[in-house]
């Protein structure tokens, strides 16, 4: 994610607020798509990995914490219609 994140690890992937998606290949939510995970499944397992792994940069840590908040305001359901 440090590497192919740039601008896209800054703002989670998505710009104005979040509703428009940045146009790069690796934004979130690109990592449910790859390893075909539900929203939710990533959402469960995002705090687990940040305390299990204590040398996460804080723009890390912190692109993880807007995943969170994007998954459980928007993504997550979507396919509950």
């Amino acid at each position: 994610m440090a590497t192919y994140g740039g601008s896209s690890f800054k703002n989670s992937g998505y710009s104005n607020g979040g509703s428009v998606p940045v146009e790069m290949d690796l934004c979130f939510p690109w990592i449910l798509d790859v390893f075909q995970l539900t929203a939710f499944d990533f959402y469960k397992v995002i705090e687990r990995f940040i305390k299990a792994e204590p040398s996460l940069s804080k723009d890390i840590v912190k692109h993880l914490e807007r995943c969170e908040h994007l998954i459980m305001e928007t993504i997550v359901w979507r396919g509950l219609h």
